[in-house]
């Protein structure tokens, strides 16, 4: 907040920022957003994670609930079970790799038949990208936010531009400089993570997405 509010001499007028559980709400959302869009970009995003998933008990299409998992689930990078790769496949083309697959409807990984072997509770060792730690609207601006140090401006650059907009009477450029400074940072970010993960060496890359099917 004081970040933020350090982007304009007009944040001064304390009921901009008097209610703490919409300020949090809103870095909260702006967190999530930041994470989200690195996550589109590239898999090496600030916090990664590998963690064993257990399976319902069944002797086929056994699921695995990620909505619980801590840290949270924001995307799969890969799926090992028993140290094979597991395949994960479109609902719609369930076929286009060769088994174990699953395929992932919401935070509900579902097992292709039964892929996954003899029937009972299967472990999954699933790695992925994090979301960010959730903050608590109802509790204090003490909370630790999850984005790294080096990338914690741009929260603060949000907030300031939504404290801009939500001053009524103020200047419109002040916003759209504000949204110019964040996406010139968001951009930094980006390109920071994707230097951090280098060129991708795999043996098949599509430069392109293929046209048709459910895309």
């Amino acid at each position: 907040m004081t970040r933020a509010l350090g982007y304009s001499t007009q944040d001064n007028a304390a009921d901009l920022y008097s209610n703490t559980s919409e300020i949090i709400a809103q870095v909260a959302a702006f967190e999530r957003d930041i994470f989200r869009v690195a996550a589109a970009f590239t898999r090496n995003l600030v916090v990664q994670a590998s963690s064993s998933f257990n399976s319902t008990n069944a002797a086929a299409n056994r699921t695995v609930d990620l909505s619980a998992a801590t840290p949270g689930v924001e995307r799969i990078i890969r799926i090992q079970l028993g140290g094979v790769w597991v395949s994960l496949v479109d609902l719609e083309d369930v076929d286009a790799e060769l088994p174990p697959r699953a395929y992932l409807l919401g935070s509900t990984l579902t097992e292709v038949a039964s892929d996954w072997g003899a029937s009972g509770v299967i472990a999954l060792v699933i790695d992925y990208v994090v979301k960010p730690a959730t903050l608590d609207p109802t509790s204090n601006m003490s909370q630790t936010i999850t984005l790294p140090d080096e990338f914690a401006d741009l929260l603060a650059i949000r907030l300031a531009h939504y404290l801009a907009i939500k001053d009524v009477g103020r200047d419109p450029a002040e916003a759209q400089e504000l949204d110019t400074i964040y996406q010139t940072r968001l951009k930094s970010m980006l390109d920071a993570l994707d230097h951090r993960e280098g060129e991708a060496r795999r043996r098949f890359l599509a430069p392109y997405i293929v046209p048709g099917g459910s895309e």
